[in-house]
């Protein structure tokens, strides 16, 4: 990396992480061991009688083996790992799974699931129809306005939202200059594509309820709202402070539960060695009262780069970006 370039990337991470940082979490916690890169979790509560967390596992480290690729299943009692077996992908698919949802779509419960073959300059999404042991692909969708996809939200219907976390898959310099290239567009079913928003700094998370649509920003502390009416939307803003370095997002309560990278410039030194720890926050945003509160903090003790959380029966599950398991974080707890 050129000289210039990469001081570039250091002062960008600086001005934008000087937030100052919550109080150590003192829950206890247990490490659930996956596959590498589990950056998205998902409650399943479609294709097995009990509801199980689901992992979305995508290797992100040239030192770390591509193997362990793949989806996984934990049970939310014993917290048991499994596998899911993946059938029906067609010679020479290139695996490599980001963000994802799960759906009962026409009776059907779906994954879907994007994927990346940035090699061959390819992204999709792939829709799996999941059993309890198995994962069968059904289905590949493509379209130009999949340019760098992030995260995906899938409605009953089976039209999907998704988020563009660039103008340009890959390019550096959207970050650094804090261009507003990213974008997330709304796929309904058997009609064109709509726009939602294409003035996005680095959008990422995403969430649709009752009418209203929620991207998380990464490089602002606003949390965007849409109301959805038919197939156009009308932009408005949430006032969220504290939420620069949101994630992905999932419901909680009456609002949102946001997982956060407060420390960019750490998020980028652990990117570049898993021994430098980057802090993990997790927060809720009250949808009612406008609101936020800390949930959980860690300075990269237990957890680096922390992706998605999801609160389940008084744990709290954090996924992450690079290593090889999830946090499961018990919230009735006595501090360490």
């Amino acid at each position: 990396m050129r000289p210039i370039l990469f001081t570039g990337i250091i002062l960008t991470f600086i001005l934008i992480s000087c937030t100052k940082l919550p109080v150590q979490s003192s829950f206890r916690y247990e490490k659930i061991v996956v596959g590498y890169g589990p950056e998205d979790i998902v409650i399943d509560s479609i294709s097995t009688l009990e509801p199980r967390l689901l992992v979305s596992c995508g290797n992100r480290r040239e030192i770390y083996n591509d193997s362990a690729d793949g989806f996984y299943a934990i049970d939310l009692s014993s917290e048991k790992v499994t596998r899911l077996t993946r059938k029906n992908e067609p010679a020479g698919l290139v695996f490599h799974p980001h963000g994802f949802d799960a759906e009962v779509v026409d009776g059907v419960p779906y994954l879907y699931v994007i994927n990346h073959d940035d090699a061959n300059s390819k992204q999709s999404v792939l829709r799996y129809f999941i059993t309890q042991n198995e994962a069968i692909l059904d289905s590949v969708f493509n379209h130009p306005l999949l340019i760098s996809p992030n995260d995906i939200f899938v409605c009953p219907d089976g039209s999907f939202f998704i988020s563009n976390d660039a103008g340009k898959r890959g390019n550096i310099w959207e970050l650094i200059l804090r261009q507003r290239k990213s974008s997330v567009v709304y796929f309904p079913v058997n009609e064109s594509p709509v726009m939602v928003d294409n003035n996005l700094r680095y959008a990422n998370g995403l969430f649709f309820s009752h009418d209203m649509f929620y991207v998380t920003n990464v490089l602002d502390k606003e949390i965007p709202g849409y109301k959805k009416n038919g197939t156009a939307f009308e932009k408005t803003v949430v006032s969220a402070e504290g939420f620069k370095g949101s994630d992905n997002i999932n419901p909680y309560k009456s609002g949102l539960l946001i997982a956060i990278h407060p420390r960019f410039f750490k998020f980028f030194q652990h990117a570049k060695n898993p021994l430098k720890p980057s802090p993990t926050l997790v927060k809720y945003f009250d949808l009612m009262s406008g609101k936020s509160e800390v949930i959980f903090f860690d300075s990269g003790k237990a957890i680096s780069t922390g992706s998605t959380a999801i609160i389940f029966n008084n744990k709290l599950y954090i996924a992450q970006v690079f290593e090889n398991f999830i946090l499961s974080v018990d919230l009735k707890s006595n501090p360490q």
